[in-house]
């Protein structure tokens, strides 16, 4: 795993930290898209037993999951292919990290910012969790996502931190049109939500002799 120092796009936002799986591969924003598709189905054709329709199915589930990234205003995008652990089928998922403004943010408590992502009829679910960063909430959600006439079913999880300066949410996402290993894509993402820092994180290796600290 490896540690990435997450910055918004202005300076005046305080960084964020989080450790992300060494198996998402960071998207470049500015990476044209025949370059993109090209590369990741030379990237899957390295993957063992992988035709090329699993290869283009694999690319259409990709594009479908990050079509809106620009206009989310995404900051960190990462997307993975990988074995299922549930059988011999490759899996997607994506996974962003969006820095949103929110209007009367300081002050309010997460509690009171959940209860407004509740609307009736909604089939999303809404959830307050404790992370070592911070109370968080936790949103789950069911979509269709298209992309060049394919349509998909989409999970997706998000985990929203609010930054020192309580003038933004930290949104960490991650998305899959893999429903049947979604169990796995959520303990993902909640392993990331677990390393989530807004000072940097420490590389030092602890020691016996730091901790014994000439005490004896």
């Amino acid at each position: 795993m490896s540690i990435l120092d997450v910055l918004s796009p202005d300076s005046a936002s305080p960084p964020l930290w989080l450790s992300v799986p060494p198996e998402f591969v960071r998207i470049d924003p500015d990476e044209p898209l025949e370059t993109r598709i090209q590369r990741m189905l030379a990237d899957t054709s390295e993957l063992p037993g992988m035709d090329a329709q699993q290869q283009i199915n694999l690319v259409y589930s990709q594009e479908a999951l990050r079509r809106d990234l620009d206009k989310a205003g995404a900051i960190y995008a990462a997307h993975c292919v990988a074995h299922s652990e549930h059988g011999s089928r490759l899996v997607t998922a994506l996974f962003t990290v969006i820095l949103r403004d929110i209007p009367n943010l300081a002050g309010r408590s997460m509690a009171e910012i959940a209860r407004g992502l509740r609307e009736p009829g909604d089939p999303s679910e809404v959830i307050l969790w404790d992370y070592p960063a911070g109370q968080a909430i936790v949103h789950g959600q069911h979509a269709m996502a298209s992309w060049r006439g394919t349509t998909k079913a989409v999970r997706s999880a998000q985990v929203m931190f609010k930054m020192p300066n309580e003038e933004q949410l930290a949104i960490l996402g991650l998305s899959t049109s893999d429903l049947e290993d979604w169990q796995d894509f959520a303990q993902i993402i909640h392993n990331i939500a677990q390393t989530v820092s807004f000072t940097r994180p420490s590389t030092k290796e602890p020691n016996i002799g730091d901790a014994l600290n000439g005490g004896l």
